[in-house]
C-alpha cells in the first residue's frame, strides 16, 4: 500500500508551488529596481541643476524623457539653436524665444509629428531655469 502525504506536507506542497510561480515576478521587479536605481545618465557627483529639477518634479519628463531624451515629445538634447518643423509645415530656429513660448503657450507652433503638449502653471523664472537645461542638452 502506498503511503499517502501528511496533511502538513500537502501544506507545504501548496505553498512551495505558489511561491515558485511567483518568483519570476519578483525576481523581474528586482531587476526593474536595480535598473532604475543604476540608470541615472549622470554623474552620481554631479548634482542636477535646477531646471532638471523643476522638469522632472513639473511632469515635463513624462513626454521628454528624465533626461530630455524624448519619447512621446521632441528630444530636449541638441535642440537648441536647430531648426524644427512645425505642425503647419513652416520651420523655426529653436532659440530662448522659440523655447520660452513654447513652454508657455503649448498651442503656438507644435511641433509636427508630436501631440499637444498640456497647458502648465510655470512662472517666468521657472521657464526660464527649465530653457536653461535644455539650453545644456548637447
Amino acid at each position: 500500500m502506498a503511503s499517502r502525504p501528511s496533511d502538513h506536507a500537502r501544506r507545504i506542497e501548496a505553498v512551495t508551488s505558489k511561491l515558485a510561480a511567483l518568483l519570476p515576478i519578483a525576481s523581474v521587479a528586482a531587476a526593474a529596481l536595480v535598473f532604475a536605481a543604476c540608470g541615472e545618465e549622470r554623474a552620481p557627483d554631479k548634482p542636477m541643476s535646477e531646471g532638471q529639477v523643476l522638469m522632472r518634479n513639473s511632469g515635463c519628463s513624462a513626454c521628454h524623457g528624465p533626461n530630455g531624451e524624448g519619447g512621446m515629445a521632441p528630444s530636449w538634447r541638441g535642440i537648441y539653436m536647430s531648426e524644427v518643423m512645425l505642425a503647419d509645415d513652416t520651420r523655426v530656429l529653436v532659440d530662448d524665444e522659440y523655447l520660452i513660448r513654447s513652454i508657455k503657450d503649448p498651442l503656438a507652433q507644435q511641433v509636427k509629428g508630436f501631440t499637444q503638449m498640456p497647458p502648465n502653471t510655470l512662472t517666468d523664472a521657472q521657464v526660464l531655469l527649465i530653457v536653461d537645461y535644455i539650453k545644456s542638452l548637447k
